[in-house]
């Protein structure tokens, strides 16, 4: 499993979020610049930064978080599946 973060350098958002990444434990995290790579975001559908979206081993999609969101709330949802 993974989490991916949709981020780009100029979203204060997203980089209020990296705080609370920073609190999450045994969480492989990959952060995509949608600046930089704009075609993974519109395959994701993302429309609002920062957007985490939470992949199985079979990179399906079982949990999507927009905004900042807390990091028990993550922590949960990946440690839930």
């Amino acid at each position: 499993m993974k989490l991916i973060k949709f981020e780009a350098p100029w979203c204060s958002g997203c980089k209020a979020q990296d705080a609370q990444l920073e609190k999450l434990k045994d969480v492989d995290i990959v952060h995509i610049d949608v600046d930089e790579d704009p075609d993974s975001a519109n395959k994701f559908g993302i429309r609002s930064l920062p957007t985490m979206v939470i992949l199985d081993d079979e990179d399906s999609e079982i949990k999507r978080f927009v905004g900042v969101t807390p990091s028990d709330k993550i922590q949960e949802a990946y440690d839930s599946k």
